[in-house]
C-alpha cells in the first residue's frame, strides 16, 4: 500500500470531528465479537465524557473530499477485515492524519513499513483496546499530532506510489540507482 501525495496531504483545516471512517460497512466477518459495521455503529453511539462524538461515517466519498474529511478528524482508524494493510492506512497517514490500526495475531507487514507508536498506533482489534487508545489520544493532542506528522514525513519519504512504481521497475531491472 502507498498513497498519492498529489491528493492526500495535510491542510490547515480545523479538526472539528473526533473521528472519521470512510469505507465499506462489512456486516459478515466477525472479528473480536463484532463485524466492522457493528464496530463503527458502537463507536458512533459511544459517549465520551457524557457527550456524543462528532464524526463522519460513510462511503462513496472520493478525491479531495476524502482528504478534507481526514484533515478535519482528530482520529482516524482502520479496522481491516482480515488483518491486512488497507489502502486507508496509507491515505490517512499521507493526509497527515493520526491513525489507529487493528493488529492481529498474524503479522500484516505493517511493521516493515512503519513503527507502532511513532508513525501510527496499533490496537488489538477489540473495541475495548480501541476505546482505551482512542480516549488517550483524544486527550493527548500533542502526542497525537507528533505521531501524525512523523507518520506523514515517513510515508512521504518511503511510501508514495512513485516509490512503489520505482520498486517494481527495479525488480524487473528497468531502472538504475540514479533514477
Amino acid at each position: 500500500p502507498a498513497f498519492y501525495e498529489g491528493l492526500f496531504r495535510p491542510t490547515n483545516t480545523i479538526k472539528d470531528l473526533d473521528f472519521t471512517f470512510i469505507g465499506q460497512p462489512d456486516d459478515t466477518v466477525v472479528n473480536h465479537g463484532l463485524t466492522r459495521k457493528q464496530f463503527v455503529e458502537k463507536l458512533s453511539s459511544y459517549q465520551y465524557r457524557g457527550d456524543n462524538l462528532r464524526s463522519f461515517v460513510g462511503q462513496g466519498v472520493y478525491g479531495n473530499d476524502v482528504n478534507e474529511l481526514y484533515n478535519r478528524s482528530r482520529i482516524l482508524f482502520d479496522k481491516t477485515i482480515y488483518n491486512n494493510i488497507g489502502t486507508r492506512t496509507g491515505e490517512v497517514i499521507g493526509s497527515g492524519g493520526f491513525v489507529l490500526v487493528n493488529r492481529g495475531k498474524v503479522n500484516s507487514g505493517l511493521d516493515q513499513m512503519a513503527i507502532d507508536g511513532h508513525h501510527f498506533v496499533g490496537y488489538d482489534g477489540s473495541f475495548d483496546d480501541f476505546i482505551a487508545k482512542f480516549e488517550y489520544y483524544l486527550e493527548n493532542e500533542r502526542e497525537r499530532d507528533r505521531i501524525a506528522m512523523a507518520g506523514h514525513k515517513h510515508y512521504l519519504q518511503n511510501h508514495t506510489y512513485k516509490h512503489r512504481i520505482l520498486s517494481i521497475l527495479s525488480d524487473f531491472g528497468l531502472t538504475n540507482e540514479s533514477d
